[in-house]
């Protein structure tokens, strides 16, 4: 390890610390938080050697994830520790630091089974594209998957009574009828097009938009501009419409993501300042409409739900599960729930009405991932299930490093990196199958087919 990295590890941990010195008194901080900031010191090490996460020419998927789930889960975690009292708050505590050590365990194992290198990544980002145009057919394939998911749009609408989004725009600062609306827009429809929709706003629409742009830079046809300001314009309106703040974030940080890749991992100056515009604009927009509140107090609360609230839903699957509801086993997971014939426990919903008796009926209080392992398994889960986290994180970096760089490539490899993002408030299996994790590589393996398919039918 380099000294810079070794002043950066160093940094990395005296900061935090000193913040919750500050902020709690020197003499105050409990031994927990400090056995959990040594955790941090270690795992820190650890992620330098595993994945280089101190490259940031060189960003990786466990990297990405690492530097996301430290700041908004594990960092905030210490306050919401401090902040409780009972006996909830250790397990809880030790739970979200045991995922600074359990993600590099799994990690170190997948590249141990993978007999994968750092230099791969090195490789991958270094070497030049091939395929740098693209056939007709494909851009055909493309055009067919903007006209079938414009046609899924149609249907959807046809089966919501009221747009969220067009509700908010003329009906600015009532709340409560935004947020039911919302709920409406894709938990209460047909659940033959719920998941479809979902996953044209999470998977279909992003991965479009990004393979689209790269297609326009790679040859400067004018065909893949147009179709990348269309299927932009027509995905973040469809992303917009239930008023929930994360498709569209998902959509421009996907969209960043790539031209990071694209670009060899070379960051511009007017990237840094115009990503967190493009981000936040959109939540800003939906606190400004639900409760006609200035700018100011739209950033703060946004900062709170992101730095704080995120990290303390969790908690309270610790408060509940087992105290007052024996771990599950299983149950958390609808799909797997209903092909054994199980009844499925919705989590999210139960501990939403308990923590909020104001909340909607159908409200969610979706928590990270490791608070779902437990109210499943246990301690015993949330260990094993961030070893496996760590292993299946690495095991898609190690597939998508050995694939030819392409601009699909490249696409599926932005797609993955910012899916690991919704780890901190969902399930790993929603984060691989609703979100796109997998799901991603059947899209790939779909284009494909249908290119194929085209030349010999053309």
């Amino acid at each position: 390890m380099s000294g810079k990295h070794l002043l950066a590890i160093v940094f990395a941990v005296l900061i935090p610390a000193l913040i919750i010195a500050l902020t709690f008194g020197l003499g105050d901080i409990h031994p927990s938080v400090m056995l959990a900031i040594t955790a941090f010191a270690l795992s820190l090490c650890l992620m330098q050697g595993l994945v280089k996460i101190f490259n940031y020419r060189h960003l990786t998927i466990p990297g990405f994830f690492y530097f996301v789930y430290t700041a908004v889960i594990f960092l905030p975690s210490i306050f919401v520790f401090l902040d409780k009292q009972g006996p909830y708050r250790y397990p809880y505590l030790f739970g979200s630091t045991s995922v600074l050590l359990t993600v590099p365990a799994g990690i170190m194992l997948a590249s141990l089974v993978f007999k994968f290198k750092n230099a791969e990544v090195r490789e991958f980002y270094e070497q030049e594209l091939v395929d740098k145009t693209p056939s007709r057919e494909l851009f055909y394939v493309l055009v067919i998957l903007t006209v079938a998911a414009v046609a899924l749009i149609y249907v959807y609408l046809t089966h919501v009574k009221t747009v969220a989004l067009v509700y908010a725009i003329r009906h600015p600062g009532r709340s409560g009828e935004i947020t039911q609306l919302r709920e409406e827009s894709f938990k209460l429809i047909n659940p033959y097009l719920r998941y479809p929709c979902a996953w044209l706003r999470q998977l279909i629409f992003p991965f479009l938009i990004m393979v689209s742009l790269g297609y326009y830079l790679t040859t400067r046809r004018k065909k893949f501009l147009l179709l990348f300001l269309f299927v932009l314009f027509v995905g973040t309106l469809f992303a917009s419409f239930s008023m929930a703040r994360s498709p569209v974030v998902f959509i421009f940080m996907s969209l960043f993501l790539f031209l990071y890749i694209y670009r060899r991992g070379k960051i511009k100056f007017a990237w840094v300042l115009t990503a967190p515009v493009f981000i936040l604009i959109f939540p800003v927009f939906v606190m400004l409409t639900k409760y006609k509140i200035g700018v100011s107090q739209a950033v703060k609360g946004l900062l709170h739900r992101a730095f704080y609230s995120t990290a303390e839903i969790p908690y309270y699957y610790f408060e509940y599960f087992p105290a007052k509801v024996d771990f599950l086993y299983g149950r958390s997971i609808g799909k797997l729930s209903m092909l054994l014939g199980w009844q499925h426990f919705d989590v999210a919903n139960f501990i939403s009405l308990q923590t909020g008796p104001g909340h909607f009926k159908t409200g969610s209080a979706n928590a990270s991932f490791f608070a779902v392992f437990h109210v499943d398994f246990g301690l015993t889960g949330v260990l094993l299930g961030g070893i496996l986290t760590g292993f299946i994180l690495q095991m898609l970096q190690v597939i998508v490093m050995r694939r030819k760089k392409t601009i699909l490539t490249l696409g599926l490899y932005a797609h993955i990196v910012f899916a690991s993002y919704y780890l901190m408030g969902t399930s790993l299996p929603a984060v691989l199958l609703t979100y796109g994790m997998i799901m991603v590589f059947l899209l790939v393996w779909f284009i494909k087919l249908m290119e194929r398919a085209l030349r010999e039918a053309i």
